[in-house]
């Protein structure tokens, strides 16, 4: 039994190998400054993306941030594709409630040529527009980014859920 589990386990370790010195041969033709730079351009894309968000600039926050064919999940909705759908979520979400991004941390930002992954979580108010208490919320998110020929960052991917702790309250 063990005669033929052998094998199979260093053949998959050799590929693993051979697969992580060819990833990392790929990376380090990327100069270290420029992945820096990608990467703070990325967390300064997400930065100035909550400061529309909060200030309910939608159409400004769509048209900057999210590439024309750019799809976005959100939890117990529709997936949303285009830009017009996802402005027209947010629309709609802003019509019923005053959302407010309290504090964002951007736990990761990965960048690999023209592509990036950031995720993290945020913590903000609800305020029903019709009236009632406002909620507190967490969720935790992530987001896919390309590099546009103009250089700037755009979502292709956005998804986010509630942010429940092992105990099941909000973390």
């Amino acid at each position: 039994m063990y005669g033929r589990a052998i094998p199979t386990v260093l053949v998959l370790l050799l590929c693993v190998a051979f697969s992580c010195t060819q990833h990392g041969a790929r990376d380090s033709n990327v100069p270290a400054a420029s992945m820096e730079a990608d990467t703070r351009a990325v967390r300064t894309a997400l930065d100035q993306w909550i400061q529309l968000y909060n200030a309910g600039e939608y159409e400004s926050l769509i048209s900057t941030f999210y590439a024309e064919d750019a799809v976005l999940m959100a939890p117990n909705s529709p997936v949303c594709k285009g830009r017009e759908a996802i402005l027209l979520g947010y629309m709609k979400d802003a019509e019923a409630n005053d959302e407010h991004v309290d504090t964002t941390v951007v736990e990761d930002v990965r960048v690999s040529g023209d592509l990036a992954v950031a995720s993290g979580w945020d913590a903000g108010t609800t305020t029903p527009r019709a009236g009632g208490s406002p909620e507190k919320y967490s969720v935790k998110w992530l987001m896919v980014l390309k590099r546009q020929a103009d250089g700037a960052w755009r979502f292709i991917y956005e998804v986010w859920n509630e942010n429940v702790t092992v105990g099941g309250k909000q973390g």
